[in-house]
């Protein structure tokens, strides 16, 4: 049975330690500053899965603007992957952000997260721009409206 749970910022340093240790084994290149900073953005949310105690799955996201949710990172652990559990966490997100006003959801990607990407797109989010990133690599700017 798994359950997800919602933590809406500020949360506490147990919630930050436990999406922080399971955001280091999906992205091991993950900068700690950098993710403390997203999490302290005004409305961050936070939803986190857990199976039989163990935190399994996480979607982080926060407010870019009154009417703009920013879903800025997410993912399962590779054993769990291909059971849902990523498009619940985008399903219960979405649901949060139309509860609280938000009329689009944003995000960014790159080509060498085809899951999400492919997760987006199937999910009625629209390409809006790219640009080259660090190193040149492509980002990728999705939105979907929520209404």
């Amino acid at each position: 049975c798994m359950t997800i749970t919602c933590h809406v910022s500020p949360l506490t340093g147990e919630q930050k330690e436990a999406v922080w240790n399971l955001a280091r084994i999906i992205f091991p290149s993950l900068d700690r500053q950098k993710f403390e900073e997203r999490l302290a953005r005004p409305g961050c949310v936070v939803l986190l899965c857990s199976k039989a105690s163990e935190f399994i799955g996480f979607k982080i996201g926060y407010r870019e603007s009154e009417t703009i949710f920013y879903s800025w990172l997410g993912g399962v652990l590779e054993n769990f992957r291909g059971q849902g559990i990523g498009q619940q966490l985008m399903d219960l997100q979405h649901d949060h952000c139309r509860q609280n006003g938000y009329g689009l959801v944003k995000t960014k990607t790159m080509n060498q997260w085809r899951h999400m990407l492919m997760l987006n797109l199937k999910n009625g989010f629209e390409i809006t721009e790219t640009y080259p990133g660090k190193n040149g690599v492509l980002k990728i700017v999705l939105t979907k409206s929520l209404f």
